[in-house]
């Protein structure tokens, strides 16, 4: 082999292979040294990091997949642990049961919308819980809310600020999810 650019894409090819094909990478490096011609040789190098980074992407696609059913699976468990808490909450303090059935909802719905449609939907719902949250801690440290409602306003505090850090972090990983796959790493497919 002669092509100066093959060698230097050759030794190069088990670096770009996923960590588990290494070796089909150091196999695709010791064929284009076996190769005749410089040409063919440079043809050959041009396929194989074709190869390398369909075989990177794929890798990609599939945490993509897997961080966005890990996200529902979370939203699917949080809504399970809230319903076997729910009545016993009700009976006690029925507002409270109300905020938990709310809570229960919210991530159900969520966790379906995010399979049926995606990052989209799950930077839909998230957003709007944020503000939802948000919006309900602000109002419950205003001093004009009374304490005759409220059973514990310190609790409902709590819950509106444990909102907004799961919301937020669920909106975080819908946009990761959103804008990975649309990302310049991407475009190499």
């Amino acid at each position: 082999m002669k092509s100066k650019i093959a060698r230097m894409v050759a030794d190069q090819l088990p670096q770009l292979m996923p960590d588990d094909q290494r070796q089909w990478g150091a196999a695709m490096r010791s064929e284009i040294y076996a190769v005749e011609g410089a040409n063919s040789a440079l043809v050959f190098a041009i396929g194989c990091i074709w190869t390398c980074f369909n075989e990177r992407m794929k890798e990609m696609e599939f945490k993509l997949k897997l961080g966005r059913y890990a996200m529902v699976a979370y939203m699917i468990i949080v809504a399970i642990l809230l319903s076997a808490s729910v009545s016993n909450i009700y009976q006690t303090h029925a507002p409270s049961g109300m905020v938990f059935i709310g809570l229960m909802v919210a991530f159900s719905a969520t966790a379906f919308w995010t399979i049926l449609r995606g990052a989209d939907a799950l930077i839909q719902a998230a957003s709007s819980m944020l503000i939802l949250n948000l919006s309900a801690y602000v109002m419950l440290q205003s001093t004009s809310v009374g304490n005759d409602v409220w059973v514990n306003l310190d609790f409902y505090r709590a819950l509106a600020l444990e909102g907004i850090g799961i919301w937020g972090a669920l909106l975080l990983g819908g946009i990761a999810l959103w804008w990975l796959p649309r990302s310049k790493y991407a475009q190499a497919t």
